[in-house]
């Protein structure tokens, strides 16, 4: 395999917990991982199966339709240092949740506020 890690950012700010890492070789998806935490950073690491075929050929890495701003090579027992920047992600909605709770309550409506959470996590 050829491997990479690194810090991953999006907009120059650490990316959630969690978020996908997709990897292409040649337009084709061949790898994936999940960012974590790692000395108060997001990193991630992922290794690149593949044969001799494609050596020197192109990575990429997206988070969802986005694509980071890095490339990597791909090179058999490799396990390269690759920062991956990305430009600003798409809102997902979570980020409303704690104004619409506060508006459900003012409201009244403290039993759908707190159900709509349930079934938003419970997605995720």
């Amino acid at each position: 395999p050829s491997g990479f890690y690194g810090n991953v950012t999006a907009d120059g700010k650490d990316v959630a917990v969690g978020t996908g890492i997709d990897v292409y070789v040649d337009g084709k998806k061949a790898a994936s991982a999940k960012s974590l935490i790692f000395q108060g950073k997001s990193v991630y690491n992922v290794d690149v199966v593949g044969d001799a075929a494609l050596a020197g050929k192109t990575v990429e890495f997206t988070i969802g339709t986005l694509k980071a701003k890095e490339t990597g090579k791909w090179a058999s027992g490799s396990n390269v240092s690759l920062a991956l920047s990305f430009a600003a992600l798409p809102a997902t909605g979570d980020e409303q949740l704690p104004m619409l709770l506060g508006l459900a309550l003012t409201l009244g409506l403290g039993s759908v506020a707190f159900g709509t959470i349930a079934l938003r996590r419970a997605r995720a």
